[in-house]
């Protein structure tokens, strides 16, 4: 019996009353959890999958009609009720929107995906040109990078230039390691398997804390990119202190850091708190 269900259990109350006395990210989660899981409230999950955007006081009214609460309800509850479901709202949002850019086919004949992928080999690759040769030195399989986008799309793409831009620094110095420690391990190739793995981690809802109520797509969309940085590091980190015996290890590695990020983002929001990803950044040569 999940923490919610015993306290209403031993309290009385419905359980959405439970879950909605106070707000914060981490209960957004668990009005998540109910919503979808809710008979009663079915409607309200197709109605906001249908439009995420549409009027949220209409279906704080609906709820509480459905619930029995509108004699009992007071303000707090009604207002925690509105920000959940606008959290969903915005995580629905991101989900469309990221969904959007994984699904789009990275083309080498696409001018926007060219420049993409050339801002960022310009980018990592300045002042070490004689380190960098060519595309599997920084971490493709062959020399046609287009073809290793498959899964992730153009998103995978985005993401390996916003690491590069917004985490230069970062982003060297573990590009740098990929190659110099033994076993190494391909930094783009890996940069797409995280794109792959957060992208099926907020479409099961797990990301959701980190979408704010009140914040718009970018400021989303930016939170997304910079988990994707920490669960990067995460896997750099266990790659190093682990004791991989070749590449064929990978898999091994991958799979331990998407499950120690899912138990991160559920018992606290995010993969590294800033003390850690400032700590695992320091271990960096």
């Amino acid at each position: 019996m999940s923490f919610h269900r015993k306290r209403k259990v031993l309290s009385n109350q419905r359980e959405i009353e439970v879950i909605c006395q106070s707000f914060t990210p981490l209960t957004a989660r668990s009005f998540f959890d109910y919503l979808r899981r809710s008979k009663q409230l079915a409607f309200v999950w197709l109605l906001l999958k249908e439009n995420p955007s549409r009027d949220k006081d209409e279906l704080v009214e609906r709820i509480l009609q459905v619930k029995g609460l509108q004699g009992k309800s007071n303000q707090t509850l009604r207002e925690n009720i509105q920000k959940n479901i606008q959290m969903v709202a915005n995580w629905l949002i991101l989900v469309q929107h990221i969904r959007r850019l994984k699904e789009t086919k990275f083309s080498k004949d696409n001018e926007e995906h060219k420049a993409t992928l050339k801002e960022f080999w310009d980018i990592v690759t300045e002042n070490q040109e004689h380190l960098w040769k060519d595309w599997k030195d920084v971490g493709f399989q062959g020399n046609d990078p287009s073809t290793d986008f498959r899964g992730a799309g153009w998103l995978s793409a985005l993401q390996l230039l916003y690491f590069a831009k917004q985490h230069f620094s970062l982003c060297r110095r573990i590009l740098y390691n990929c190659n110099t420690i033994v076993p190494n391990y391909p930094f783009a190739c890996t940069g797409i398997y995280c794109t792959e793995a957060l992208t099926n981690l907020l479409e099961q809802g797990i990301l959701l804390p980190l979408v704010e109520w009140q914040s718009d797509q970018d400021d989303s969309l930016k939170i997304f990119h910079e988990e994707y940085v920490r669960l990067f590091l995460l896997f750099h980190h266990n790659w190093r202190t682990g004791n991989p015996q070749n590449l064929l290890d990978f898999g091994k590695y991958m799979d331990k850091t998407i499950q120690q990020a899912k138990d991160r983002l559920r018992e606290r929001g995010t993969i590294l708190t800033t003390e850690e990803l400032q700590k695992a950044q320091n271990m960096l040569v």
